[in-house]
């Protein structure tokens, strides 16, 4: 089969289609001798197991992994395709898994050779990791979904009896292979959310510190009895190293929303980057947060509306008022000081200046926006702020973005 050029991701198509092709021909004639080792599951899972041999041999062809991959969803039979990818995960992956999660850890503490390290140990370029994340977080989110909602069921088929030697071959080790414990799986498949994003977007936390030290023991396999109790060691400081870093991580994201030549935001990238920062909050039991973080990361990078989206599908608008409010002052505080212009300032009442001069210094964490997104803001927040002092303050910016604008048109700055 590989020597005629077969594929695993379009074997099945290629058997039972009704296409003239070579992998065809010589299925059709095996089978009138091997019907049972002619089954397209089997050859599926030699066929893939082949390519996933072939990439251990050169890891950066992340093509063919990607394709080996993807073609475990032709597998027909859930039992089989269930352990199949168990097995694949324990024989080629679990390790190199671990050993990313440490160097990730290590390349953030201190300051190391990235590359060398990536391409001595990995056998893969750095430039390539992130990519090889994607994949395998991928793979651990099917496995995930396959081991919630499938049943385990026994696996159909066989190889045919052509011979005495009873040697143990691929699918009796597929058929012996047990299926993964839920909570190891599902803790994977964080890690593998956490290390994608610390590659893709180049953040710079260390990625163990968002788990406790009992999951850490058994992600690494540290402990040698059982799995230990999960989240015993569970506290304050690991949920705000979480907190922390779902902010940096939406934060990052919006970096990856473009602006098309007409003039439209394309948010594929962002929307993709975003979801697997969601689902990680929803584990974690601190969606509401991540929300709250996502909203006002919008507004701080000018993608007001984007920002409206995510701030009108929260349940309260209480925990993100504050946060927008600080948006809102800083856009203000921008717009005043980027120009020498005394006019500008002496334009807007005192009570606001006050406010607006303690936030100078930090003005640059927003991105430049208009008068009329600012003051669209303001108004927003006059009608949800709950305390008296902060929606007087509104009020009174809102007041002073509206001469600010009267100002603006006058003399066309």
């Amino acid at each position: 089969m590989l020597k005629l050029g077969a594929e695993s991701l379009s074997l099945s198509a290629n058997i039972d289609g009704f296409k003239d092709a070579k992998e065809l021909t010589l299925v059709t004639k095996c089978s009138e001798f091997f019907p049972k080792s002619m089954d397209c599951n089997v050859l599926l899972v030699h066929l893939c197991w082949e390519e996933l041999q072939r990439w251990q041999r050169d890891r950066d062809n992340l093509g063919l992994l990607e394709t080996a991959l993807t073609s475990l969803s032709s597998i027909a039979c859930p039992g089989l395709r269930n352990k199949f990818s168990n097995l694949i995960w324990r024989s080629f992956f679990s390790k190199l898994f671990r050993d990313l999660a440490k160097r990730t850890d290590d390349f953030r503490k201190t300051t190391l050779n990235e590359s060398v390290i990536c391409d001595k140990e990995f056998g893969i370029k750095r430039d390539n990791v992130a990519a090889l994340l994607s994949l395998l977080l991928g793979f651990v989110d099917k496995n995930l979904d396959l081991v919630k909602h499938g049943d385990n069921i026994e696996i159909a088929v066989d190889y045919d009896e052509i011979s005495l030697n009873h040697q143990l071959h691929l699918l009796d080790h597929v058929k012996s292979t047990g299926l993964p414990d839920l909570e190891l799986l599902s803790l994977e498949q964080q890690v593998a959310a956490v290390l994608f994003l610390t590659w893709r977007l180049k953040l710079p936390s260390r990625p163990l510190k968002v788990f406790s030290s009992v999951e850490i023991n058994n992600l690494l396999c540290i402990q040698s009895t059982a799995v230990v109790s999960w989240f015993s060691d569970y506290n304050a400081s690991v949920k705000k190293e979480r907190v922390s870093w779902i902010e940096m991580a939406t934060e990052t994201s919006t970096g990856y929303i473009h602006t098309t030549p007409d003039n439209q935001l394309d948010t594929t990238q962002y929307r993709t980057l975003v979801n697997i920062v969601l689902q990680l909050a929803k584990v974690w039991f601190i969606s509401g947060e991540m929300k709250v973080r996502q909203c006002t990361a919008l507004y701080q990078s000018g993608f007001d509306s984007l920002g409206a989206e995510v701030r009108n599908s929260l349940d309260g608008k209480s925990r993100v008022c504050e946060a927008l409010l600080e948006v809102a002052l800083l856009r203000l505080a921008k717009y005043l000081y980027q120009d020498t212009d005394a006019g500008r300032i002496a334009a807007v009442p005192s009570q606001v200046m006050t406010e607006v001069a303690a936030r100078r210094s930090m003005s640059g964490s927003v991105a430049d926006s208009s008068l009329a997104d600012t003051l669209s803001l303001f108004l927003w927040l006059t009608e949800v702020l709950e305390s008296d002092d902060t929606q007087l303050l509104a009020t009174q910016c809102v007041s002073a973005v509206q001469v600010l604008q009267v100002r603006r048109n006058r003399l066309g700055d």
